[in-house]
């Protein structure tokens, strides 16, 4: 009887995550598909607020429960050079930012698909790697404005399609917002930066081979954290190897709607 109901929630896990699969194939369309999805992330803001008032009330009777964030790495591949990242050194940025967000927020990283430790040994639930070249508008990107419209163009599309495709699992929450995952994907260039967040708008971060410490602070500005001038803290606009926040920081990040209690 286990087994059946077993195989039962799992269907119907799957049914969900390929219901919002389809949905994703819209918002892959260059300019209305994305715009539409820019709308929806918006929207899925709102929830945020009711849980930022719960947080702050249970803040003030001392009270903060853990909360989970869902991540996965996508590391894509280079013609010339195959990987563009090797998983010990992603290793190294997801541990700083799973530290960070535990010691400061009371905020867990978890995997999409299972609660797994991150370490060394332990990469295959946390990293997916591309074995083909990866597509040029994606290898290569920027940040800021030509960052909003490479995502608006081709770019967006094709990140949301390797999320789509290779993290299936996580189809259902980033679409309807229960604890949306975050994706990380290690590109080979972005110009002038070492990483970039499009913040609410998008449910992705890219990073750069030597800039992988900055896993952390980019999924800081994807859960609506901005830059501040304390030098000090996680979010300072010229470095990221920095682990405070701000209570006032706490607050906004465990609202996110990248943060959930289940």
């Amino acid at each position: 009887m286990r087994r059946v109901i077993s195989q039962i929630v799992f269907g119907f896990h799957w049914l969900l995550n390929a219901v919002a699969f389809i949905i994703e194939l819209v918002f892959c369309i260059p300019v209305l598909g994305r715009a539409a999805k820019w709308l929806w992330n918006l929207v899925l803001l709102l929830p945020g607020i009711i849980s930022l008032i719960v947080d702050f009330i249970l803040n003030l009777a001392g009270i903060q429960l853990e909360k989970k964030m869902r991540v996965g790495v996508i590391v894509l591949n280079a013609p010339d050079v195959g990987r563009v990242a090797q998983p010990a050194e992603i290793i190294q940025g997801l541990t700083f930012a799973e530290r960070v967000f535990a010691e400061q927020a009371n905020v867990k990283m978890v995997t999409i698909v299972e609660t797994a430790t991150i370490a060394p040994g332990n990469t295959a639930p946390w990293l997916r790697y591309e074995s083909h070249p990866s597509p040029p508008a994606i290898l290569n990107v920027h940040c800021n404005l030509s960052a909003v419209l490479e995502d608006l163009w081709l770019a967006g599309g094709h990140f949301e399609y390797f999320m789509a495709t290779r993290w299936f699992a996580s189809n259902f929450r980033r679409v309807f917002g229960l604890g949306s995952p975050l994706i990380v994907f290690v590109v080979r260039g972005i110009e002038n930066f070492g990483g970039c967040s499009l913040g609410p708008l998008s449910d992705y971060v890219t990073i750069v081979p030597n800039s992988l410490i900055c896993i952390a602070h980019e999924l800081g500005h994807a859960c609506n954290l901005p830059h501040t001038e304390d030098p000090r803290n996680l979010l300072h606009h010229a470095r990221c190897d920095q682990p405070q926040l701000t209570r006032w920081q706490v607050a906004v990040l465990r609202a996110s709607r990248h943060v959930s209690y289940f």
